[in-house]
């Protein structure tokens, strides 16, 4: 099967056949040639949002970094399942959910830029001091990485990198060994 685009009167008389159990998902997917999985996506919006949930978006809907963050944060640590989440926020696809939710705990911010524009910020500089101080945060609070992550600013993904080196090497292994800060007489290895 492939996706192509159908128009919005046919998505309305496809999930109207399933909603009136003319036709099931499955059946519904033959007969059109439409994956399975689109089907139950147009279910899934309909239910939420009506006729209205099946318009097909011209461009990409812009969400504000404010809805980003509560919807990831009622995914992970609300217990709302993805679908609660998407109709809370009128979210247009779990994919969009799933990617804020990478970025996420990747450590990436949502940031505001221009008129409807986000992007994700960088990851935060530290200097060796300050990593041994998260690092001994993070297991004062019993591996809380969420914890440290609001109170240092620091990305998850830098902060669990920092934890890995410490269990490995101790604090010696939180030492930036990039550049210049590299041993002379390093080997070269491969």
């Amino acid at each position: 099967m492939y996706r192509k685009r159908v128009p919005n009167d046919k998505k309305i008389e496809i999930v109207r056949e399933i909603k009136e159990k003319k036709e099931t998902s499955s059946s519904a997917s033959k007969k059109y040639n439409i994956s399975k999985s689109t089907i139950n996506d147009w279910i899934r919006k309909y239910n939420s949002w009506g006729v209205e949930g099946l318009n097909a978006y011209s461009r990409s809907l812009k969400y504000s970094r404010e809805v980003k963050l509560a919807a990831v944060e009622d995914f992970l640590y609300k217990g709302l399942n993805q679908i609660e989440v998407l109709r809370k926020y009128r979210i247009t696809d779990t994919g969009v959910l799933r990617s804020w939710v990478s970025s996420y705990t990747s450590g990436k911010q949502f940031k505001q830029k221009r008129a409807g524009l986000s992007t994700m910020s960088k990851q935060t500089k530290t200097t060796y001091t300050q990593r041994i101080e998260i690092v001994q945060y993070v297991l004062s609070l019993d591996n809380d990485y969420q914890a440290a992550v609001k109170r240092y600013d620091v990305s998850y993904q830098q902060i669990y990198s920092w934890i890995q080196k410490y269990n490995r090497l101790g604090f010696d292994g939180l030492r930036d060994r990039r550049g210049k800060n590299k041993e002379k007489n390093e080997e070269l290895t491969s």
